[in-house]
């Protein structure tokens, strides 16, 4: 059952990100985002509040 709810999981993220992001940069921060979250463990609402804060200085 793991294998059916790791995908479930990339499958639900995969379809969040394609209808949230629409711009190379918005990709850059949630591919960057999701890579932190799976190395290190860091607080998500963390990463919440950098990439806001990037996208607010982009002018996103």
């Amino acid at each position: 059952m793991a294998p059916i709810a790791i995908g479930l999981t990339f499958a639900s993220g995969i379809a969040l990100a394609q209808t949230t992001d629409h711009s190379i940069i918005a990709y850059g921060i949630t591919g960057l985002a999701t890579l932190v979250l799976a190395i290190w463990d860091v607080t998500p609402i963390l990463l919440l509040a950098i990439g806001a804060a990037i996208a607010y200085f982009i002018g996103f």
